[in-house]
């Protein structure tokens, strides 16, 4: 018999997120029943994006005003009591953080927060994120139904199935009570997003402590504006003025895929190499001839990073 697997489909900008797709495209090799969930607004009309993607069914909630994290919470847990799917999975950016763990707490089960991967054997739902300062990664198996879990975006890659357009059964969820919303909506006011996500670039240069002088932070900022790339951090090169959480890569910053990665100073530790999936090209700059960083690199250079950046600044004039 299979089973019932929900995603929580997250948005932004009237799109599904990358996140969410990537998700789909995982679970769905599981061979399970997937369905998505889905918080709209009436002309949204969300669900025709998921064409294509082999979701089996959505679920879809219409809302007319402002839904706060705690009623679509609240609305989530009336969803599983009705349905009783056995894992509920969300994306574990600023929504899924925020909603989750409310439907945790009304429905009395477990979750795991931050995976970086999940896997499906004999019927369970197994669990991976980082523990012991991110040096060791925990498998974890939750026996209570539904198995909840929420999955840091980046760590698979979203995927259309070939020469398939098939939409999903569609469901409109009209029985939920609405819980009071304890917001009023005064006025919205979108953000814009920056030109450029470092998370989603494409061409990255990557900073870590042995290249954190000042010297070497600007010879990255003007190698970067030469390739058309955006620099980037290692947790201890993220304290650097100018720097955050935004620009760091690891367990705990940001999981990147870019066509290629140029690492300067950066020794390879688990925490970092963890958020580093499916590069194209990794090129690794170092003075110790035995960092880590060098076993996964295509081509390494061994030596000063400063003296690397201003050979590459020559020649490209």
């Amino acid at each position: 018999m299979r089973r019932k697997i929900w995603i929580y489909a997250q948005q932004q900008d009237n799109r599904l997120t990358a996140a969410t797709y990537q998700l789909i495209t995982h679970v769905r090799t599981w061979q399970q029943e997937l369905s998505v969930i889905l918080f709209e607004q009436p002309q949204q009309h969300l669900e025709q994006q998921l064409a294509g993607y082999g979701v089996q069914n959505v679920l879809t909630y219409h809302y007319q005003q402002y839904l706060d994290d705690v009623q679509k919470a609240t609305l989530l847990a009336q969803l599983v009591h009705q349905y009783q799917p056995d894992i509920c999975l969300f994306s574990a950016d600023d929504e899924g953080r925020a909603i989750a763990p409310h439907v945790q707490v009304l429905l009395n089960v477990g979750l795991t927060a931050d995976c970086v991967d999940l896997k499906y054997q004999d019927g369970q739902l197994l669990q991976y994120k980082p523990s012991y300062g991110d040096d060791v990664i925990c498998e974890i198996i939750d026996l209570r139904t539904p198995q909840m879990a929420t999955v840091r975006p980046g760590m698979f890659i979203a995927q259309r199935l070939p020469n398939n357009d098939a939409m999903p059964n569609v469901s409109d969820i009209d029985t939920l009570l609405l819980p009071a919303n304890h917001m009023h909506l005064v006025h919205e006011h979108p953000l814009h997003s920056q030109p450029v996500d470092v998370a989603q670039a494409q061409r990255i240069i990557a900073i870590g402590r042995g290249a954190s002088d000042d010297e070497s932070v600007a010879l990255a900022k003007q190698l970067a504006a030469k390739l058309d790339a955006v620099v980037m951090t290692s947790r201890p090169a993220s304290l650097l003025p100018g720097f955050g959480q935004a620009h760091q890569i690891g367990l705990t910053g940001n999981t990147v895929s870019p066509d290629w990665l140029l690492t300067l100073g950066i020794s390879g530790s688990t925490q970092f190499l963890a958020g580093v999936k499916n590069v194209h090209t990794l090129v690794a700059v170092n003075t110790d001839a035995h960092a880590n960083i060098l076993n996964y690199a295509d081509y390494q250079f061994i030596g000063d990073a400063k003296q690397f950046m201003q050979a590459c600044l020559t020649q490209l004039g």
